[in-house]
This record gives C-alpha cells, structure tokens and sequence, in this order.
C-alpha cells in the first residue's frame, strides 16, 4: 500500500535526523495494516483502526512508539494519523531489568538457588523456570504465604518466620531476609533455606513486586547446630574455670550458669543477665576493673560489639573466691546467634590466669599483643615463655610447645584480601583458648602462626584430641560460610625433656614435627628422635643429643659401669646423671625402658620416679600414686633383687601391680634394691630385657654408685634445708626472708599483708618451767600461724618473734586469720601473743608493710606489759607511773594558737599546743620531749590528756555562756594506732558531753605513709564517733595526694615551707594554688600555716585560701591569755587578728 505525506510537524523533523520522509513513515506505519480485533485498544468505533508499533532507530540510537489511527474521509480516501513517542528511557529500563532477569536466570546454573517473582499486587508467586524442580506442578502460587504453608512446604517451626517475612513486604521493606525450613513439592525432606527479597517500586513508591532468591544451606546451618552444641558442651567448670554461663542476650535471660562461688546455685531461668553481672561484679577486688567491667560487659556493650563484627570480647581482672584468695582471671565471652530463633547468645567463661598474668607483669617491658587475633606478639610471647620453661625445669614440670600453622593463609590473602586471613587468625586463637584454657602463653609467631606452651604435664593422646577438636571446629563451614576455601590447619608438638629445657631446642623441634607432619599429610604430629633432622634442612641446636633411641648395644659392661660411675661423680645436675644412667643400662640390657624408684624415708611412699624413655615416665607416674609403691617396699623388706622373666608369675598374689604392668606393655621385669644405713632407700630395674637377661652383674655395680650419690644429694638437700628453714618450728628463718624479699615482685601482686607476732612472757615461761616448755609454746604457736596461713610464707626470726607475709588475700580473710590466731594462742597460753598487722592492695612495698606491722605489734606488746605492769626492755612501767604524775601535777600546758577566716577577719578557731613547764628551765617547747615520748611508747598518755583539756576548754566556755571556738588536736601516729584508741577519746569525752563538732582531731601528714587500708580505718573511726578529721603538714615531705582520695577530711592544713616561698617563688604559687583548688572540688576546709607577713596574707587570699594560722596572728598563747584576746566580745572583734580588712 502506497501512501501518500500530508503532514508533519517540527519535532518529526528534527527525529528524522536524515531519513527520507516518506521512509520513516513507511517504517513507522509498516505493518499496522491489520484488523481491528488485533487492536489492543477495546474500545474502537467501527470506522476506525487503531495499532501501535514500536520502532528503534540505530543511526540516532532512539526507540520510538508510532501510534496509527485510521479515518475515512468523505471522498473515499484513507487517512492514517500517525503519533510517534520517544520510549529510550523506558526501553532502557526495561532492557536494564532483562539483563537482571537474566543475571537472576544464570545465578542458580552457578550456585544451585532459587529464583522467582512475587507480585505483591495480586499475591502472586512466580518461579523461573530454570529454577523449577522437576515435580513442580505449577509455574504461579496465589495466596502468598499461606498457599505454601497449606501445601506442606513450610516447617510448622518455620511458619511465623514466613508470615513475618511476607507482612514485612507488604509494608514496603525495600530488603528482607529470614532463615527457614522448607521442603520441595513431593520431597519428603526438609532443608534449611535462605530467603531473601528485594522490593522493586512503582514510580509513586508503592511496593508492586520483589525479586526472591532462595539458597539452600542445610549443610551451613546443620554445621551451625553442632558448633553450638559443642560450644555449650566445652562450657563446664574444669581446671582452672572458674565461672561458666549460657545468656539469651536478645530475652535477657540466663538460662546456664555454674560457679565454683556457689556450687548449690541451680539456674531456673529467673534470672536477668544485669543481675548475674551484678553478681560476677561483686567478685572483683579493684573498683576501676569493675567499673570497666560492667562497662565492656553489659548487654548494651556485647550487643552493639556483635552488630560491629566482634564475635568475641574479652577482659582481665583481679578476683577474689570465697576464701578470699585474689588472683587475676580472664573473663572471656563468645557472641553466637542461636541457630534456629537467631537470639543473640553469650557464652561466658572466667578462668584462672594467675600465673600467666603475674609472668607478664614481671616482664622488664610492657607486654605486647597482637592487634588481630589478641595474644601476645612475638616478643612478649617469647619472653614469657622462656620464663616458663625456667621455672617449669625448676618444679621438674614437664611442658609442652605446640605450633599452629594456618596452611592456607596466603592463599586467603590472595583472595580475599589480609582481612579476611587474619579474621581466620583470630578466630583460630580464639580456639586455642576456648579448648586449651590455661595455664598456657600463646603468642603469635607470624602472619600464619601461632604457638602455645603448656604447663602440666599432659598425656600425648589428650593433646591430640585437643588438637583434633581445634582443627575439626576451624574447618566448620558456619564460622567462615564467605570464605571461599577450607581453613586447613597443621600443628607440630615437642616436649621438654631432661636438661634440653630452652626455647630454641623446643621450638626447633617442635617445627621439625610440623614439617613431618605437613609432608606426611597428617597435619599432626609429636616430635620424635624417629623424625630425622637430615629430612627438613633445620639445624638442631648445639647443645642436642640423640636421648630417645641412642643405646650402648653390645658394650663390654666394665665399659657401661664406668660410664655410668663417670656420669653420676661429674655430673652437677643429679636428675640428668640418673638420665644418662638409665640411658645406658636400657641399652646394655636391650630393654624398652629402665627406672630409678625413691622410696619416702621411713614411708612405704616413693617421693622420686626416674625412667627412660621419659614419655613412659608420665603416663607410669599416674598409674603408680605415691601411696601404691608399698607393695614392691614390702617385697624388698625380705628380698634384695627383683625378677620375674614372666609377669603371669605375679597375676596372683599381686593382682593390682600385675594390672598395671600388663596395660603398659612389660612382659618381664628385674630390679635390685637400694639401701642406706639399714634402710630401703629405692630400687633400680628395667623392663623387657632383650639381652642379658637374669644378669644382676651390672645393676648390682651401679647401685651402689647410685645410692653413693643418693646420699650426697640428700645431706645436700639437708643442708640447703637448714640454711633456709628453722630447726625447732621447720619454719622459714631469716635467710628465706630475705631470699624471699630479694626475689619478691611487688608489681605482679594484687594485694599484700603483713602479720609481725611476738609471744607474750616466753622469758618468763623459760624461767619458770624450764627451755623445753618454752620450746613447746613456740613450736604450738608456730603450727597455729601455719594452719591458719597455709598458703602463705611464715617465718620465724628469733625466739618469740614470727612473721607472715600473705599475698593476695582480700583484708577481711587476712583480718579473720589472725582473730582465728589470736583465739588459738589465748586458748592455749593465757599472755597470748602480741601482734600487729598492715595490709595493701595499692603501692605495695614490703619494707614498708613489715615496718608498719612491726610498729603496730610494739603498741600491742606495750600495751600487754602495761596491763601485766611488767617490765620490759621496750616499757618501763616505773616511767609511765612517774609520767601520770607529772600530768596530774599540770606541769603538761596546753598552749592556743589562733585560726582565722581571710574572707571575714574573724577568729574562727585554735590549735591546742603542749607545753611542759620545768621549774628550773621554764616553758620547754615540744620538740624537746616528744620525740623522748615517742620512743618510749609513752606519747598516746600525753595526747588523750590534751584532748581532755580541749573537751574541759569547750564545757568551760560552755558554762559561761560563750560562743564555741573549734579547737583542733593533733594525735601522734602511735596513738592513732592504738587499737581502742575511739573508745578511750569517747570516755574522756563522756565526762564532758561538749559538741563533738567542735573538736578537730589532727593527723600529720607523716601518717599518710601507712597503708590506705589503716589509714582508711582509722579515718572512718574518728568521723564515725562524730569528730573532724584534719590533715596537719601537708607539703612537708613527700605530699602523697593520694591521701586525699581515701581520708574523708575536713580540713587541710598546708605546711608553712609552702607558704614560705609564696612571696618570691613563681613556681611555689601555682602548686599553692593547685592544692587550693583540689580542696574546693573536694569540699575540704583550706588552712594555711606559718603565715608571716601581710605579702603572704595578700597572696593566700588572692590564690582563694580559707583561713591562716601563724606568728601573723599570733603565737601559741596560755588559754587565759587566748580568752582575753579574742574570746571577749568575740562577735564585735575584728581588728584583733594583726591586719586591716582590704
């Protein structure tokens, strides 16, 4: 059909771009030429044709949409009015959604998913049809959800889920996810499937479809189940656990929780996760740990370090138990949503690191740690674990060094990145400590490696499984489902053995094992002399042998027995000569081990076990307790050699030994006895000769070199014994003290506390009922100070004196012990024992705990002659009776110097000062006697009279009428450390009933040297019994600011070498006035002593001092003079004070 243009308008033209018109129109129109009844149009008038036609134009790159409606005009001819639109848009849009489309249809061929369509409008499920199973009856589902649930393809447990996740699109989420379990019509097993929707909106925002995809991780999700199976089953209280927990933390609720604090607390589920915290809290020694605690650990803090990726959350602290041992612990929670509700849950486990601690705090350098995974870097690791093997070879601990190497770690980096690598890392660590606990230093020793050294002596098939059970978890696909390859994981193990006790041999073994064990493919391996060095191009250190396999096959036995004879005279180290010797008997009889048995003095016990191979030494040493050596002790009473080629020989009569021989493998056994003066002393054997067999020859001459230097050894031991311990009590002596000081880290401690003791009247004992009743008095008081300090060091350091030094026990346990000792003593001897105490948990010094303690057990030793009236070197009683006449005579004067406000001029108070007036010499000031005093213990009888002088003052200017002064006195510090010291300061004051808060009790700042636990009681006292508290010299000496933390003062009394340098020291004002402003935000009453001059006053009251006290005002005055002074027409007088208001 042949058309002809009649019309075009401008915007036609301008999209021809170049076409012939008549072209475009024949494009456009081409085609539409067709019935009406293929109109999509419904409603079309007879005489009319309506079509659309869409066209792409590739020279302009546009689509255009040609609408064509026909007409016939009134001459017959046909007329086709034509509209064109440009879709580009449209059309790129929808290309863009096909292409998503087609990217959704390519995604399950790759990943095995789902993929389908929900129209949200009509409630209509549409699937792929490449994600279509084969018994799929239908392409649509209408009745979303509930026509899936009605078809069985939705777990009961996982229906709410899915309404969930359906009314959550429906609202217009514009992403959803939720796990569930589904079937497959017609399958009969259920999955677990990931469904996740993303919403697609129409141009006014509403939701009109979402594009599903489901993936199936049954496998993940099973793997999930298990690793939390396992998580809950590893949570129990073990060795070294001290606390484990199960939290809900998204229900607040505890639904698993087992202390060794309260092991009859059953959890019911009752209880909220802020309570068990509290509780946990209450545990902790350090007010800033528990402070951080409850801010790291609370359910806020755990919720929002899992939503920022952080599966684990870990801290340190100091705890107490219910004993009240201190000891540091980690307190280490895993974060794992549950598999099925994906309620947050917390696994919390506190174990004991005390002694892996206390190693870091004794490190020369800070301990470091590796940012990523959490455990000490290399350095520190390295450091702490040499510690460990010293002091391991020192207990003859047997240790174990495992190295952990993430095989696949470059290849993780690789792909995805050191992130990922090192998340892999963390979590392995994480591992570690989860399945090995402690106590144990982990470090990592590279990118891909981490090692472990173990304490206690583990057997090899425990250690595999614990590394069977690391290797099994890290693999599981739920802890790394985005990381695209396994996490494969191969371990090296090397023990310590004999004298081959350093680092460098043990880790050089221990990679040995790991090379073996990767080449080997077993990925787990325990290092054994059977692994050749040649195999690995490491070279061992210099200082190795071959100690597993080397024998001396086919010696002559002259040539054995010198051996043996030569390794035991040369040898300083007895445990690596008795090696070699059972080296060597072992290779001359060709037998599977040999052994050297030490039986307990007197005891049918062994106290030392020797055997070569050592690794049959562990295993042995558990299977033969101490108390089970008594058969063989028994069989060597009446036969000197031991032999039995055929151990069915000993099935009857020694059924248990039989047992135990048969498990280990031992066929045949021969052993000769050991003796010493009469005594068995041990035994020595071997097991399963292969050559020589029934020969004695050998064992017979090497016994006796054997028990030669048995005996040596232990007049040695002896020795070193009594150098160290003290013969009557078998206490620590002196030596051991200052071995024990000398050696002592005060930094790793946690707190420290000192009992000084001293027998009340042992002389007197000694007298009268001869040395051997006094010896007896001191071995009962020694025993009473072990049994109730058995876990502390207790020293005796001359005939009536002990110390004991207790280390991380809380003050109210160290306090009990020594009430309980006190009791103890009185029950049995009447004087009892003196004894004196200091305790801290802050700036712990020994030297300075033993001096306190030692002052304190003077006053309480003086206190006992003064009741007794005895008389002693350190107390005369004859002086005290001649000083309470002097007092009572007067000859004691009590002295007033003024206080008074700057703000206001006014006299506000006084200080009372002791004077002693001599007829001969006249008025002697203090600083005369009061030392003399001090060192007589005499000092507290002059100050309790003072402060009765200062509460006779107060009634006095009570009676007439007067306005009260406060009136300050100043307590010596062994007055202050009179154990009932309050009760006497209230009896004097009961006489008098003036008010207490009037009276100020001063402190000097010497005292702050004691304890903050003393300092802290004495204070609460004093304020308790209703007194001000004063804090005289401050700035004197060292000005310990820290006393201001822990005193509850109410005044502060700045010592006059400050206010000295105020006129002429810049640097003297600004600590003046930094003291100054610490009282005001302290709320503690400022007064400035030894004020001079008006340039001083000047400058106080500019910096915002409260009051003054010096010669500026006046001196110490006799109390009629004060009263005339300045207690006439006290409120009128202002211009008393020796300066004019500014």
């Amino acid at each position: 059909m042949k058309y002809q243009l009649v019309f075009v308008n401008s915007n036609m033209r301008c999209a021809m771009k170049g076409l012939k018109v008549g072209e475009l129109c024949y494009r456009s129109i081409r085609g539409m030429e067709r019935p009406c009844q293929d109109c999509p149009m419904a409603e079309l008038r007879q005489d009319q044709q309506f079509v659309t036609k869409e066209l792409y134009h590739p020279n302009v790159k546009k689509w255009t949409e040609t609408t064509a409606s026909y007409i016939q005009w009134a001459d017959g001819r046909k007329v086709c009015l034509v509209n064109s639109y440009d879709i580009t848009r449209y059309k790129e849009k929808k290309e863009s959604e096909r292409n998503s489309d087609m990217r959704y249809m390519a995604v399950p061929q790759q990943i095995k998913l789902s993929v389908w369509e929900y129209d949200l409008q009509k409630d209509v499920l549409v699937l792929a049809k490449s994600t279509r199973g084969k018994n799929d009856s239908q392409r649509c589902l209408e009745r979303i959800p509930e026509s899936l649930i009605d078809m069985g393809l939705v777990h009961p447990e996982s229906v709410e889920t899915v309404r969930k996740l359906y009314a959550e699109l429906k609202d217009g989420k514009r992403a959803v996810q939720q796990e569930i379990r589904a079937r497959a019509d017609g399958d009969s097993q259920w999955q677990w499937v990931r469904i996740r929707y993303l919403t697609i909106f129409d141009e006014v925002g509403r939701p009109v479809r979402a594009i599903g995809v489901g993936e199936n991780i049954t496998q993940i999700k099973e793997a999930e189940i298990k690793y939390q199976e396992e998580l809950r089953a590893m949570h129990i209280l073990s060795d070294g656990v001290v606390w484990v927990s199960q939290v809900n933390l998204t229900e607040n609720r505890v639904e698993d929780l087992k202390s060794e604090q309260y092991p009859d607390y059953i959890c019911q589920g009752d209880m909220t996760y802020e309570e068990m915290l509290q509780m946990v809290s209450e545990e902790i020694v350090n007010p800033d740990d528990r402070k951080r605690f409850l801010g790291s650990m609370s359910r806020g803090a755990l919720r929002t370090s899992y939503a920022s990726g952080h599966t684990t959350v870990s801290m340190d602290y100091r705890f107490k138990n219910s004993k009240g041992r201190m000891y540091w612990v980690n307190y280490h929670v895993k974060l794992v949503p549950d598999a099925i509700t994906r309620d947050l849950y917390a696994y919390g486990m506190v174990r004991d690191i005390d002694a892996q601690k206390n190693m870091e705090l004794s490190l020369n350098k800070k301990a470091q740690k590796d940012p990523d995974t959490g455990v000490y870097n290399k350095e520190t690791a390295m450091s702490m674990m040499k510690e460990a093997i010293r002091k391991g070879a020192e207990d003859q601990e047997r240790q174990q060094l495992l190295v952990f190497r993430l095989d696949t770690y470059e290849e993780l980096a690789g792909r995805g990145g050191y992130l990922m690598a090192d998340d892999v890392m963390k979590e392995l660590s994480g591992q570690l400590k989860l399945v090995f606990g402690a106590p144990q230093v982990m470090g990592r020793f590279g990118m891909d490696e981490l090692d472990i050294l173990l304490a206690g002596d583990k057997p090899e098939r425990e250690i595999m499984d614990m590394v069977r059970e690391v290797r099994k978890t890290i693999k599981t696909p739920y802890l790394f489902a985005k990381i695209p390859i396994d996490a494969v994981v191969t371990t090296g193990i090397a023990y310590t053995y004999g004298a081959y006790t350093d680092l460098q041999n043990l880790y050089l073994r221990a990679r040995i094992a790991l090379e073996a064990a990767e080449k080997e493919d077993s990925r787990c391996l325990i290092y054994s002399e059977k692994l050749s060095e040649k195999n690995w191009k490491l070279k061992p250190a210099k200082d190795w042998e071959d100690s597993r396999v080397t024998f001396y096959e086919n010696k002559d036995m002259q040539e054995v027995l010198l051996r043996c004879a030569f390794s035991l005279m040369t040898s300083k180290d007895f445990e690596r000569a008795i090696d070699s010797v059972l080296r060597q008997l072992a290779g001359y009889y060709g037998a599977d081990c040999a052994f050297l048995v030490e039986f307990e003095s007197g005891a049918e016990e062994w106290k030392q076990f020797y055997m070569f191979p050592s690794d049959r030494k562990r295993t042995r040493k558990k299977q033969l307790p101490p108390d089970r050596a008594g058969t063989w002790h028994k069989w060597f009473i009446s036969n000197n050699k031991l032999a039995c080629e055929n151990i069915e020989e000993l099935k009857e009569n020694f059924p248990d030994e039989y047992r135990r021989l048969k498990e280990n493998g031992v066929h045949s056994i021969q052993a000769v006895v050991l003796q010493a003066d009469n005594e068995i002393t041990g035994c020595l054997g071997i097991e399963n000769p292969g050559k020589n067999r029934m020969d004695f020859d050998l064992l017979d001459s090497v016994k006796h070199f054997v028990i030669n230097e048995m005996v040596k050894r232990n007049m040695q031991q002896d020795q070193e014994y009594l150098g160290y311990h003290d013969v009557l009590t078998n206490l620590l002596n002196r030596n051991s003290y200052i071995q024990y000081s000398t050696s002592l880290k005060e930094d790793t401690l946690i707190s420290l506390g000192v009992l000084s003791a001293d027998i009340n009247g042992l002389k007197k004992v000694n007298i009268a009922y001869g040395h051997d009743a006094g010896d007896r008095l001191v071995k009962q008081t020694a025993d009473i100070l072990k049994n109730q300090f058995y876990d502390s060091q207790v020293f005796r350091f001359a005939g009536d004196e002990f110390m004991v030094v207790s280390e991380n026990l809380t003050r109210e346990v160290f306090r009990e012990r020594i009430e309980l000792v006190r009791m103890k003593v009185a029950e049995s001897y009447a004087m009892g024992v003196s004894i004196g105490y200091a305790w801290a948990d802050t700036e712990i010094r020994l030297d300075r705990l033993v001096a306190h303690a030692d002052e304190r057990m003077v006053i309480a030793k003086q206190n006992f002659y003064k009741r007794e009236e005895r008389e002693s070197g350190r107390y005369n009683p004859h002086r005290m009776e001649g000083l309470k006449k002097v007092i009572q005579q007067g000859l004691f004067k009590m002295y007033l110097q003024p206080k008074a406000e700057i703000s206001s001029g006014r006299v506000s108070g006084a200080e009372a000062l002791v004077r002693f007036e001599d007829e001969r010499l006249g008025i002697i000031g203090p600083d005369k006697f009061i030392p003399q005093l001090e060192r007589e213990g005499m000092i507290y009888a002059v100050d309790l009279y003072m402060f009765g002088r200062v509460c006779e003052t107060l009634k006095s200017w009570m009676d007439q009428g007067r306005p009260l002064l406060m009136i300050s006195v100043n307590f010596s510090r062994s007055t202050l450390l009179e154990e009932n010291l309050t009760e006497q300061v209230e009896e004097i004051w009961e006489k008098y009933q003036v008010p207490k808060e009037y009276i100020e009790i001063e402190i000097t700042e010497s005292f702050g040297e004691m304890e903050r636990e003393t300092l802290v009681q004495i204070g609460q006292r004093i304020i308790e019994h209703g007194f001000r508290l004063s804090l005289d010299d401050f700035g004197a000496q060292y000005s310990n600011i820290a006393i201001l933390s822990v005193l509850p003062l109410h005044e502060l009394k700045l010592d006059k070498s400050l206010i000295h340098g105020l006129f002429s020291s810049d640097n003297t004002r600004i600590v003046v006035k930094h003291f100054l402003n610490l009282c005001k935000e302290l709320g503690i009453q400022s007064v400035a002593e030894g004020v001079e001059s008006a340039e001083q006053l000047d400058i106080l009251r500019e910096l915002g001092c409260g009051y003054i006290q010096g010669y500026y005002l006046n001196k110490p005055v006799p109390l009629a003079e004060f009263e005339q002074m300045y207690m006439v027409n006290l409120l009128e007088n202002y211009g008393h004070i020796g300066y004019t208001e500014k």
